[in-house]
């Protein structure tokens, strides 16, 4: 009698072991399956931004992207209006590079009065109208051209200038007339950073978001962080054509 025991046992052993199958899932929920495909996010928009009076959210977004990094991508900026919820395309990324070179937008942030955005592409800075209403009219500006990348750019609270740091050193520019006017001398890699942090802090400390200067509300100052083996020294930065 054992053996006929033993089977019974075995095949109630396995019966309990046997895959079962999936329980339907409800109408609308995700599955496990879908979230974790390898194209479920890949129209998924990417760094969204709102306007300065909170009546636009901009983003980039890949319409008929598969999620896939195959060289494809048919990126647009977009513009959201919250009132309508209506989605319009303010221009394509391929439209927007240079002949037989491609656009990618690395940041941006909007002007204060919502009538442009200044974008980072490639180390360079560009500005984008938004103050038209038609997307044809709309002409990307190049502001900078150099070797070195321009990075952390930022607006003043007037708009009028725009700082940003290129080398470790601090720079504004009057967008109107591209003229740039350097604030901090010596930057070095390792050595003197000015208007960036150390990379201990933006990881430790920032939580990855490194800010190291800030315009005064006025506009006619920036504080900055010093980072250097010399001794740091205090020294007020005033805006080109304002007086101490």
């Amino acid at each position: 009698m054992r053996h006929p025991l033993i089977a019974c046992c075995l095949a109630a052993a396995a019966a309990a072991l046997a895959p079962r199958p999936a329980a339907p899932q409800p109408p609308g929920r995700i599955t496990i399956e879908a979230a974790f495909a390898t194209d479920a996010f890949g129209r998924q928009p990417s760094q969204p931004a709102w306007s300065p009076d909170g009546k636009r959210l901009t983003y980039v977004w890949d319409e008929k992207g598969d999620g896939k990094d195959d060289g494809k991508k048919e990126e647009s900026l977009w513009s959201l209006d919250t009132a309508t919820g209506k989605s319009e395309v303010l221009a394509r990324l391929a439209d927007l590079g240079e002949a037989g070179k491609s656009f990618a937008i690395d940041s941006y942030v909007w002007s204060p009065k919502g009538d442009s955005l200044l974008l980072v592409s490639k180390g360079d800075l560009y500005l984008f109208p938004l103050d038209s209403s038609s997307s044809q009219a709309r002409k990307l500006r190049r502001l900078t051209q150099t070797a070195a990348d321009e990075e952390d750019p930022s607006f003043s609270p007037d708009g009028r200038h725009i700082a940003f740091v290129r080398a470790f050193d601090l720079y504004v520019m009057d967008p109107a007339t591209g003229k740039e006017t350097r604030l901090t001398q010596g930057g070095r890699e390792n050595t003197t950073l000015n208007a960036v942090t150390d990379w201990v802090y933006g990881e430790e400390i920032w939580d990855r978001h490194p800010e190291a200067y800030w315009w005064s509300p006025d506009g006619s100052r920036i504080a900055y962080y010093h980072f250097g083996r010399d001794q740091p020294k205090s020294e007020d930065r005033h805006r080109p054509g304002y007086r101490r």
